[in-house]
């Protein structure tokens, strides 16, 4: 052991520091804070959420309906009708008849 004179910390010097309010009025007053802070955080995350939902729904919509013009458009040009194949030998006898 070392001579001389021995600190003893009994005592803490300084200030507390309490992470949650000691009192009951301070620990009302905290919880109507959070309550006060909690609110606009979930209107926050409301419109984060939302603001790109309704884009997304926007352009995918915007997109569905420019395809769909796209497709009329190139159906415009497309001739619709039946047709038949006859066998050779029949379509050889029609020619030769006349």
């Amino acid at each position: 052991m070392k001579t001389g004179i021995m600190f003893l910390m009994t005592h803490q010097i300084g200030a507390r520091f309490y992470v949650f309010p000691q009192t009951w009025l301070g620990r009302v007053g905290a919880g109507l804070l959070g309550v006060a802070l909690l609110v606009p955080a979930l209107f926050f995350l409301l419109v984060l959420l939302l603001v790109p939902g309704v884009l997304i729904l926007g352009i995918s919509l915007r997109l569905l309906w420019k395809a769909r013009q796209v497709r009329a458009k190139a159906s415009q040009g497309v001739l619709e009708g039946e047709f038949s194949v006859e066998p050779r030998v029949e379509a050889a006898e029609i020619t030769h008849k006349s």
